[in-house]
Formats: C-alpha cells, structure tokens, sequence
C-alpha cells in the first residue's frame, strides 16, 4: 500500500508513480466512492473479531473468485473478491447476513456483482459476549526523571484479567521540549497484575529560559476501545492520567516537582561534599564517591600511641608506646645502679686493708656476691655497707691521734 491507495491515486512506472496527494476537494466520483469503501471496510474490521483474530480457511477458490471464512469462537465472517464478471454462489443461507456490497442472498443461491468486494457475517444472530467496565484496569505510574531528563513511566495492569494492545501516549506542553513519540506507543499484550516500564530521553532546547515551567502529561490507552456497553470491542478505554511538572534550570539540571505525581525527585549522584566528584545537585546518593586525593603527612597514626599525631594519613614508625618508655627508664636505673655498687665494692675493699692493719675487722657483705640492682632491698645494703665504712675510717683516725698524743706525753 503506499499513500494515496485510499482514494486510488494514479500513477505509472517511475518516474510517474510520485504524484503529491490530492485532498478531498480534488477527488473525481469514482475516487470518493472508493474512499467510503475503504473507509468503511476499515471500520468493519475494526469492530469484527473474526476478521481481527480470526483462523483463516479457504471456501472456494477460481481464476476470478476468491471465497475465504475468518472463524472465531465468537463470530464466523466470509469474504467475496470477484475480479470478474457477474457470477452466484451456493453455499450461504437467510440467517447468514451481508455486512458489506451489494451483494444478494436468496435461499441458497448468492448473487455476487461484477469487480466487487463481499463480507457476510455468518450466523448474525449470535450476540457477542457480555462486557464489564475495565477502564479502571490500565494505569500509569511510578514517574522517575533524572539529571538528565531521562523519564520513565510504569504502564501496570492492576486487575486479574490480560489486555489486548495497551499502550502509552506521552505529550509535553513545550515544542521545545522534544523526546516524546507524537503517537501512543502500544505493546502486544499485558498479563494480569503486570507493569511494563517505558522510557524516554528528553531533549531541551537550549533557547528555553530557565525558570520556563514545563508540564508532562501521560494517558493510558487500548487499541480500539470502546464504551459503548454493547461493543464488540474487549476492553473500555482507560482513564489513568499522569502530569508531571518540572522547571527548566540548564545551567544545574535541578527540577522541581509538583502536579499528580506526588514526590520529589531523585536526582543521583555522590553527595558526599569531601568526595573528588562530589555533585552538588544530587539529591539521592548512588554509591559513586571517590576520596579526594590529600598530599602525605607523615607521623604516627596509632590513636593508643603517646604520640600520635591526629593530622598524620602516612604512618612513619615513629609511634612510642607507655611500656617501652618504662623499659628504657629499667636499663638506665640498672646501669647506674652497676657503676654505683662497683665503687662501693672498690671503697669496701680499701676500708677492708685498713681495718685489718689496725686489728679492725671490717666484714664487706658484697664481698663474693652477684650484684642485682635496681631494687630496693640492695639500694637499702648499700647505704648500710656506706656507713659501716665510714665508721670504720673514724675508729682508725682516732687510733692515730691517740697513737700520737701517747708518744707526747712520754
């Protein structure tokens, strides 16, 4: 089909078969007549299940004659192309009825016109089957939009039964907001209590100011609804509705919500204000930071060490701890402690030689013992061995001066 084919466009081979389109006011009889035929060939499918979702078979079958039935549990159609002369069939009956031609039926014969087109509906009584409201069933939720503008929208069948051709129509109230398809955008079919997420990438023209308020408006639909209560169609038409409105800002892509869908919305990004690629306009954190990088400071980072230096992020083992201090104090009281008892054994030693001259034992209790100092028990010995010897010294001066204040008096 190409277009134009609805009223019979003319043409020829190429380069002839590119004429522009003509509208109504330009068409001859013979193309308006084919156009209400079209058009209302057009409509009975549209209402006729058979023909819609019908199992095809084929009637009868001639160089001419072409007869095919379109069966369905609900409704059986027949359809007559004749590219001939006038002909008749037998095979249909009164309580089959001719939906579209001129077609006649008389008891059993048919009488088919020349170069025409024929649809019966077999059995025509039969009623189709009983409807109930479903309009409620389709709806569109769960709006998202990110930084980008980037929409999404929830298209979810909250009942218990499955739609036929539901879809989407999305619009914005700006020309210069463009993303949106100009037409509703349906899927094949949608299972009971089901969603189908649908999306679109907006794109704004950088001549809109900022501040400019844009709406978004979203409306479920069904191919071929109808509310009529005694329509051959399956389903009503859909009334859910989403508007959404935002403001334009280009120079942050922040935008503020308001309308039927009810929130704010989640603009993600790392919004942790320290972080490398912190992003000032999220409004919901995504995982995505990175430390900043930060120039080395060395020194000790333990927190239990004596010097720990809360600035530091590289530690350099310097960190000094309360029981080393101790230890290190220990090895120094030991050392002088050592050199203190070898002087006092030195001193013990000569104190000894003297006494024992003057008849005057001095026991020195160092005398062919371990040192072991630094406690208290030793640093107490050797204060004693100290005053022992000095008394030692004075008992052997007053020997002395007695010695010659006796040689005097002789």
């Amino acid at each position: 089909l190409y277009y134009g084919d609805e009223y019979g466009e003319y043409g020829g081979a190429d380069p002839d078969n590119r004429h522009m389109y003509r509208d109504s006011a330009n068409w001859n009889e013979r193309e308006s007549a084919l156009f209400e035929n079209l058009s209302a060939l057009g409509q009975l499918r549209a209402n006729s299940i058979a023909i819609k979702q019908g199992v095809y078979s084929t009637r009868y079958a001639s160089p001419d004659l072409l007869i095919y039935d379109m069966s369905h549990a609900q409704q059986n159609m027949s359809i007559i192309l004749n590219r001939g002369p006038a002909t008749t069939y037998d095979g249909f009956d009164v309580g089959d009825e001719v939906r579209f031609g001129d077609t006649s039926i008389s008891s059993s014969t048919t009488s088919i016109p020349a170069n025409s087109v024929t649809v019966i509906e077999l059995d025509s009584i039969v009623l189709p089957p009983p409807r109930y409201d479903d309009s409620h069933c389709l709806i569109v939720n769960n709006f998202t939009m990110n930084a980008t503008y980037y929409v999404t929208v929830d298209l979810t069948n909250t009942c218990d039964d499955g739609l036929n051709y539901p879809g989407i129509n999305g619009s914005a109230d700006n020309p210069l907001v463009l993303g949106l398809p100009e037409y509703t955008e349906y899927t094949y079919m949608m299972d009971p209590n089901t969603s189908n997420n649908m999306g679109w990438q907006l794109s704004i023209d950088e001549t809109i100011p900022n501040g400019t308020s844009v709406v978004l408006t979203f409306n479920a639909a069904i191919l071929n609804c109808n509310d009529e209560p005694d329509s051959s169609q399956w389903h009503f038409c859909p009334t859910s509705s989403l508007n959404y409105t935002f403001i334009i800002n280009q120079a942050s892509n922040y935008s503020n919500n308001s309308g039927s869908q009810n929130g704010t919305i989640a603009i993600l990004g790392c919004t942790n204000s320290s972080a490398a690629n912190f992003a000032p306009n999220a409004t919901e954190d995504d995982g995505s930071c990175e430390s900043a990088t930060e120039p080395p400071v060395f020194g000790c980072t333990d927190s239990t060490a004596l010097n720990f230096e809360a600035a530091a992020n590289v530690d350099d083992d310097s960190c000094q701890y309360e029981d080393e201090l101790s230890n290190n104090n220990s090895n120094d009281n030991q050392t002088n402690s050592s050199l203190n008892n070898t002087g006092i054994t030195e001193n013990n030693q000569e104190n000894s030689t003297g006494a024992g001259i003057n008849n005057v034992e001095v026991n020195n209790s160092n005398q062919g013992e371990d040192l072991q100092p630094t406690n208290e028990a030793e640093e107490k010995s050797s204060l004693t061995e100290f005053v022992r010897n000095g008394l030692a010294v004075a008992v052997f001066c007053g020997l002395i001066v007695l010695f010659f204040v006796t040689m005097r008096k002789k």
